[in-house]
């Protein structure tokens, strides 16, 4: 089971309830509404997956894959255009290579 920080989590948890009302304002269906608010709460976890080790990054994305199938390809995007948009790229560029590199080889499988 893949396991959270607490301050990540509860902060995530407020983003997605904080797009609540925003999202009323767009013609969306309550099932296209709850996908959005669950990839604004769940956001995060590719950058918390790739922050671990080899071995139990392996374990933790292999989870992380089979418990979001539904918005999986979408964290994985979001996760890529967070990292190309961040000062990663200034402030460590092997960890900004390696981590879109990650994404880039994910998405190619698809």
């Amino acid at each position: 089971m893949l396991q959270r920080k607490v301050q990540p989590y509860v902060l995530t948890t407020k983003g997605a309830k904080k797009v609540k009302p925003i999202l009323n304002r767009f013609d969306l269906s309550e099932k296209e509404k709850e996908v959005v608010r669950k990839i604004v709460k769940h956001h995060d976890l590719p950058h918390e997956i790739l922050g671990l080790k080899k071995d139990e990054l392996k374990k933790q994305f292999k989870n992380f894959k089979k418990k979001f199938p539904d918005i999986f390809l979408e964290l994985i995007l979001l996760a890529m255009a967070d990292t190309s948009g961040a000062q990663l790229q200034d402030n460590d560029p092997k960890e900004f290579s390696y981590r879109l590199g990650f994404y880039k080889k994910v998405l190619d499988k698809y």
